[in-house]
């Protein structure tokens, strides 16, 4: 098969440094245009030494690059901790490398944010928790993920504590999120979310728009609460003043529950890194309850009660 003369010169400019391949538009009218139309392979090394800073020299290409990319093998490399893919301009056509591509990455990755793009991993893909084994936190903006690619990354990251889903595409109805280890539940614009468990008292920390929701210091207003929401399940040692005034403030935030699961647990055996314990004069005595306010989902719209058995750990 005879190539074209552009591909033997996109063949040349795809093994130059990205500073040369950016400027052979400027050798004839016949170069113009073929380093946009090339893969791009950007190393920042080759963009040193420069006053600009790396991270805006890095920007500055991306933002003049219609891709592909290959970027991922030169951070794999490097053993990167800190990764944001953002697809500008935003387009669903420019997929996200092959998610092995990115798997390179996994290992050293603690922090990893793809915005706008086609994130598809599938199950034929090893799974494990070897994949993700330091991933800590996991943003998806804007993308268009199916239930079993999350439900694989949470499967290979046994670390992860913070998970944001924010606006993305092509979900089912209901995404079941399961991971002991998360820590951090943040809900930003969630006009359809119906069903929401199970919220920990002791480990979770609730955020609605840019409020963390604590007992004794959240102010109730509409910007800190769901009523969309009508299902709810909610975790509580009773025992434990602390997760009570937790548990009595979640349950502000959520007006219009119609359903209401609540896993009460008194084991001592349970496992949570602050648990909170009785202190002297910290007792859920009569004054307590007499000064709880009026909690509008129990007052008037809760229909069913439900009081479910602890999970067992094997």
């Amino acid at each position: 098969m005879t190539l074209s003369l552009d591909a033997h010169l996109c063949n040349v400019v795809s093994h130059l440094p990205v500073r040369d391949a950016a400027r052979t538009g400027a050798l004839s009218h016949r170069w113009r245009g073929l380093w946009r139309a090339t893969p791009l392979a950007l190393d920042d090394a080759h963009l040193l030494p420069s006053p600009v800073p790396t991270a805006a020299l890095v920007s500055r290409v991306l933002a003049s690059h219609p891709g592909p990319f290959r970027l991922l093998d030169h951070l794999a490399d490097k053993g990167v901790e800190d990764l944001t893919l953002v697809n500008r301009p935003f387009s669903f056509d420019v997929p996200v490398q092959h998610p092995l591509t990115l798997l390179r990455c996994g290992v050293s990755l603690r922090r990893l944010y793809l915005g706008v793009w086609l994130f598809r991993f599938t199950t034929d893909l090893p799974p494990g928790p070897d994949v993700f084994p330091n991933l800590q936190e996991l943003g998806l903006c804007h993308d268009i993920t199916e239930e079993r690619d999350l439900k694989y990354v949470l499967a290979c990251s046994p670390k992860l504590e913070t998970l944001a889903l924010i606006s993305n595409y092509g979900y089912p109805d209901r995404v079941r999120v399961g991971s002991r280890n998360l820590r951090c539940v943040k809900i930003g614009h969630a006009p359809q979310l119906v069903v929401l468990s199970y919220l920990d008292t002791a480990t979770h920390q609730l955020e609605i728009g840019n409020t963390i929701i604590k007992a004794g210091v959240t102010n109730v207003c509409p910007n800190t609460v769901l009523p969309s929401v009508k299902v709810l399940a909610l975790k509580v040692r009773f025992r434990v003043p602390k997760e009570v005034r937790t548990l009595l403030c979640f349950l502000i935030c959520f007006p219009g529950v119609d359903i209401l699961h609540i896993m009460a647990s008194n084991n001592d055996t349970d496992h949570y890194d602050d648990p909170g314990e009785v202190k002297p004069g910290d007792k859920l005595n009569y004054t307590f309850w007499k000064g709880v306010g009026p909690i509008k989902c129990l007052k008037s719209r809760v229909k069913k009660l439900v009081f479910d058995h602890p999970i067992q750990s094997s």
